[in-house]
């Protein structure tokens, strides 16, 4: 009876944005060939198909796992509905325009419904100033992007991202005009320094917030980067390489942070600073290998890091804390849920044969490629992933804490979403098998 219900909930849920996922892989029947992906260094078209079925795939479960929560009420429910249906709409826009400024539009507009989830679902006061962060930080780097898309419209009298542009007038950019074309994109991901944001959103937002934000409002940040590669590859500018310099260095550091981390919300957020951070390289390298790890990269957190962030909820509608320490005996209490925890666990950490190794590999070859000096910092980042990862794991092993847990099971239509993520981690390679051949 209870997998019945599961089952019709879940019907019930996904019915409208199914119709939506079939017609996209419709239109994505051919498997995923990097051929297809970047011709002349400049076409994402099947990439773009993936990010649209990443988006209705987020939403979707998304959708599932806050339809208790957001259907107290029917005036609740209504607007939950609706902020929803308008970031996915924003998403498909952003992600199949081939039009500047339509792009540059959706680019902000997907502040809106993701402010009104952390506002209206957020659980504690410090939302607000989580939002007002989540806003400055984004809006502000996004005007030196708005200047550059007049600036390439002047150049070309034409607002369509074409690959065939006469670019010899940009070529002359200067640094800081490169800086003002990437730096919307390098904060929305983010990259360590500006990434101050992050952290403060996911905790205050609610689940479907904190789902949203790591599984596609990151993946802005990087499909801009890949949308721009054209011109960075034609500037040649050495400001790229400090971005490539920074990013290095802030993933290892955010490694250690994550080791030091008590809140386990925090730690899943900071590991997403890590993960976002890796596809920078890899399009800094300005190879074709480094590309296809970013793009991998990209869709493995996208389906990963929104996983790790339901489970977190789960064990805190349990314990009432994220404390890592008062999440103990897990194991025994819940030992379904730490098979799950295992398996989302194993693919953060880039286990075979999960989509997140197959990216790292790209993209430490890319980066190798430039100089073998680069593996010491390559080596610890892989390493203190491994090290935060089990952390998370092992912390949740043992006796019984000294909080008292008096909890039920996860209802049949969490298990639907655990098992749903965690299969997507390990066989969504096998949608794309092509694409390092």
């Amino acid at each position: 009876m209870i997998w019945e219900q599961g089952l019709k909930d879940y019907k019930k849920m996904s019915n409208k944005l199914a119709i939506v996922l079939v017609f996209s892989f419709m239109n994505f029947s051919n498997s995923f060939s990097m051929t297809n992906v970047i011709q002349h260094n400049y076409s994402y078209n099947n990439f773009s198909h993936i990010m649209i079925c990443l988006s209705i795939f987020v939403t979707l479960l998304m959708s599932m796992v806050s339809s208790q929560t957001a259907e107290k009420n029917a005036k609740q429910s209504s607007l939950f509905k609706s902020s929803v249906m308008m970031l996915l709409m924003v998403m498909l826009f952003f992600f199949s325009t081939k039009n500047m400024i339509l792009f540059y539009v959706t680019f902000e507009l997907s502040l809106l419904p993701t402010m009104m989830l952390i506002l209206k679902w957020g659980s504690q006061p410090e939302r607000l100033q989580a939002t007002m962060y989540f806003m400055l930080y984004t809006m502000c780097a996004s005007l030196p992007l708005m200047y550059m898309l007049f600036q390439l419209y002047l150049n070309n009298m034409s607002f369509t991202m074409n690959p065939n542009y006469p670019m010899n007038s940009m070529t002359q950019m200067n640094y800081l005009m490169c800086m003002c074309m990437v730096t919307a994109f390098l904060v929305k991901l983010p990259m360590w320094g500006v990434h101050l944001w992050l952290p403060k959103a996911h905790v205050e937002a609610p689940l479907s917030g904190s789902m949203i934000l790591a599984g596609i409002l990151l993946k802005l940040g990087g499909y801009g980067l890949l949308k721009f590669t054209e011109l960075m590859y034609k500037t040649q500018s050495p400001s790229f390489n400090l971005i490539f310099a920074i990013n290095l260095w802030g993933a290892m550091l955010m490694g250690f942070v994550c080791m030091s981390s008590m809140d386990m919300k925090v730690l899943i957020a900071y590991s997403s600073v890590i993960h976002m951070n890796l596809p920078v390289l890899g399009v800094i390298s300005q190879s074709i290998i480094g590309m296809m790890g970013a793009m991998l990269m990209m869709i493995s957190h996208g389906i990963g890091s929104p996983g790790m962030f339901t489970m977190a909820n789960s064990n805190y509608e349990k314990t009432k804390s994220r404390n890592i320490l008062l999440n103990k005996s897990m194991s025994i209490t819940q030992p379904n849920m730490m098979m799950m925890w295992f398996l989302l666990i194993s693919a953060n950490m880039a286990a075979p044969p999960s989509l997140n190794l197959a990216s790292e590999i790209l993209i430490s070859m890319s980066v190798l490629k430039i100089s073998f000096i680069f593996a010491i910092p390559l080596s610890l980042i892989t390493m203190l992933g491994g090290v935060y990862n089990l952390y998370i794991y092992s912390a949740q092993l043992g006796n019984n804490s000294n909080k008292i847990m008096p909890f039920t099971a996860d209802s049949s239509m969490n298990y639907i979403i655990y098992i749903s993520q965690a299969f997507m981690c390990y066989f969504v390679i096998l949608l794309i098998n092509n694409c390092v051949c």
